[in-house]
């Protein structure tokens, strides 16, 4: 860890990736019923924007981990999240399910960039992403 940045700060940043990854994800969750009729698809088509989102979130990690041994995590955290904000952009701005998901899609690669740690640090921040996840799982219901 750099000396420029304090364990509290990356700690919280730490969190704060987590949980808008976290939130992405279940956010729509509620509204499932008014999207489908808005976009005239079936609820059980809506299970897609899920998918739409893990997969590019699983994989983009491999890309973001590669690039962040040779130019460093935070250029490639602010690259990360500023596609997450794009593909925000796009699903605010669509009216079509396609669009959705192609939003959702952009918004799971832009994230994926959590995953973007030195390896000989990644099992602490796992460890501190599955006890954010538990403990704000726990606080919502």
């Amino acid at each position: 860890m750099s000396s420029a940045m304090p364990m509290g700060k990356l700690l919280l940043l730490i969190v704060m990736l987590a949980a808008v990854g976290q939130m992405t994800q279940t956010m729509y969750v509620p509204s499932i019923g008014v999207m489908a009729t808005d976009f005239a698809v079936s609820p059980s088509r809506l299970q897609a924007v899920m998918a739409c989102y893990l997969i590019p979130y699983g994989l983009s990690q491999f890309i973001y981990g590669a690039v962040s041994d040779r130019v460093g995590r935070k250029p490639v955290i602010l690259a990360g999240l500023v596609l997450f904000l794009v593909g925000t952009g796009v699903t605010l701005l669509v009216s079509s399910f396609n669009g959705f998901l192609i939003g959702s899609v952009v918004q799971g690669a832009g994230i994926g960039c959590g995953g973007a740690w030195r390896v000989h640090s990644r099992e602490t921040v796992f460890l501190v992403l599955n006890c954010t996840a538990l403990i704000a799982l726990s606080v919502w219901d």
